[in-house]
């Protein structure tokens, strides 16, 4: 129940506050408009669930196949039989760049800006580890040197570094969202100097230099890890002669004998679990593994977005 006041004379308390923003409401973008990061190993789904999102447009510096059986997004640049990135009349594209990817990017928010109907609310960088290669190549080129040895590497680093965090403010200011999809690796640290210097394994990091990922996680509102796995799924089957390949028949009934075979079902998962503490990020009412299906699993990871928000609202 919403109370509000009504004067006779002079101005309401929210009237007069009205410049410091609100005061006991909840707000929050919506999933597909947030800054998010999607992490995971080779292979394991990350670019298929952001590939189902309608509302996507996806930078595709790995220069990769599609692996959404019905990709609903648009992905640019295309990929012809040849393996070249083409644009979507098939045109080759001779040399991307990251000129190139900052130009559609604009043209995104341009059309947020001007409410064009269906334009993008998402930009996906497929993947952030080919997008910083295309970045350094661009900042080099900008300072008229010739390679990147050329450069102060501490400036350089950070120059590069905060092209995405600022590519992902900008865009927030269209209302348009940011999702990085990036791999997980092992690293391995030292501890300690000389011959007490002990060796640490670290699984699960993101493949990225520890300042440059502190700076996206900070920007991060959700960051979920994509990771295959199996369940269990018991079927019937008609047993059958080993030699003939014949129903064996019940010598009662007359009817084929079944036997109950347990099978392995691959399935992926967008995991908050526990063990990922050092890396995932989500809302509190969000659910901590989340079973998405192989084409819509965009629309199955709002759902549960929106169903954690709700459980958060319940419990305040």
């Amino acid at each position: 129940m919403t109370l509000t006041q009504e004067l006779a004379v002079g101005t309401t308390i929210d009237q007069r506050f009205s410049k410091l923003g609100s005061r006991g409401v909840r707000f929050h973008p919506a999933l597909t408009q947030c800054v998010s990061a999607w992490c995971g190993t080779s292979g394991e789904g990350k670019s298929s669930l952001l590939q189902s999102c309608p509302d996507a447009f996806i930078l595709n510096t790995d220069l990769s196949s599609t692996s959404n059986p019905d990709p609903h997004a648009f992905i640019w640049p295309c990929i012809n039989e040849a393996g070249q990135p083409t644009e979507a009349d098939g045109s080759v594209i001779p040399d991307l760049t990251w000129g190139d990817c900052l130009e559609r990017v604009e043209i995104v928010r341009d059309m947020n800006r001007n409410k064009v109907e269906g334009a993008p609310k998402l930009v996906v960088l497929d993947t952030i580890d080919t997008a910083v290669r295309l970045a350094m190549a661009h900042e080099v080129k900008s300072l008229g040197k010739t390679s990147w040895d050329e450069l102060y590497g501490p400036a350089a680093w950070a120059a590069v570094h905060d092209q995405f965090v600022n590519l992902a403010h900008d865009n927030k200011r269209v209302g348009v969202g940011t999702a990085f999809i990036l791999h997980l690796t092992t690293k391995t640290i030292s501890e300690g100097e000389g011959h007490k210097a002990k060796k640490i394994i670290l699984e699960d990091v993101p493949r990225l230099t520890d300042n440059f990922w502190g700076k996206l996680n900070d920007i991060c509102e959700i960051v979920g890890i994509v990771e295959q796995g199996t369940t269990t799924r018991a079927v019937k089957k008609i047993r059958t002669n080993a030699s003939t390949g014949e129903p064996i028949l019940n010598p009662k009934t007359g009817q084929p004998l079944e036997t109950t075979e347990t099978i392995q079902i691959p399935r992926v998962i967008v995991s908050f679990e526990p063990r990922y503490k050092e890396v995932a990020k989500r809302r509190s009412g969000i659910a901590t593994s989340i079973e998405i299906p192989p084409r819509d699993g965009w629309a199955v990871l709002e759902e549960a977005y929106r169903k954690g928000l709700e459980a958060e609202e319940s419990t305040t």
